[in-house]
């Protein structure tokens, strides 16, 4: 999959020395298939992803969807990628998005920290999928420790009118794989975002 770019008019002799294509049809560069996508990182549009994963329901023990946001961000220079429970505030595209198609992300009360918030609930009995569960224990569907769980997540770009804010307060033990195996194995999502989004804050 060729990963697009915004590269400015002054800058496209340098970003074809690394190895850009032009595309004449989409009028804009393009990293082919099978380059790597590090030197080009500062082209690359604001995005997040909306990862989609899967998790057995703890009451009626059914599987159902769950989802993540997929923050961009660095670690130490190396390009990496968190996988969070949810945003500041969600945008409604995402959220008309998800129940579209069938996924119950809703606002519903934690009996852990008593507030309403969006949430990941089970697509067959409604019942909330603990937040610790999906993002924390050994076999996590959003916590992967190898190159085969990531590959059993499902990443949707979406494209953002600039960058998420707020900062990413943990560090991700496969933060770099989750961002090299998002960069070449997503899906385009093409909802139109136009509000500047913000990591939650703690």
């Amino acid at each position: 999959m060729n990963v697009y770019l915004d590269v400015p008019f002054q800058e496209k002799d340098e970003a074809k020395a690394l190895g850009a294509r032009w595309d004449a049809g989409r009028k804009r560069w393009y990293v082919p298939q099978g380059l790597d996508c590090a030197p080009f990182e500062r082209w690359m549009p604001a995005h997040l992803y909306l990862v989609i994963g899967s998790q057995r329901c703890w009451k009626c023990r059914e599987d159902t969807r769950v989802v993540a946001f997929g923050i961009p961000y660095g670690w130490d220079g190396a390009p990496s990628l968190a996988l969070l429970p949810r945003l500041e505030c969600v945008p409604y595209e995402i959220r008309k998005y998800l129940i579209d198609q069938g996924i119950r992300y809703e606002k519903k009360r934690s009996n852990t920290t008593g507030l309403y918030l969006l949430n990941n609930c089970c697509e067959h009995c409604g019942s909330l999928q603990g937040e610790f569960f999906l993002f924390s224990e050994p076999d996590s569907p959003f916590l992967p420790d190898s190159s085969d769980e990531i590959s059993r997540l499902r990443f949707l770009k979406v494209p953002l009118p600039c960058p998420v804010s707020g900062s990413v307060s943990f560090w991700e033990p496969t933060g770099e794989m989750l961002h090299e195996y998002a960069m070449s194995h997503f899906e385009e999502l093409d909802l139109d975002i136009v509000e500047r989004l913000r990591a939650e804050s703690d």
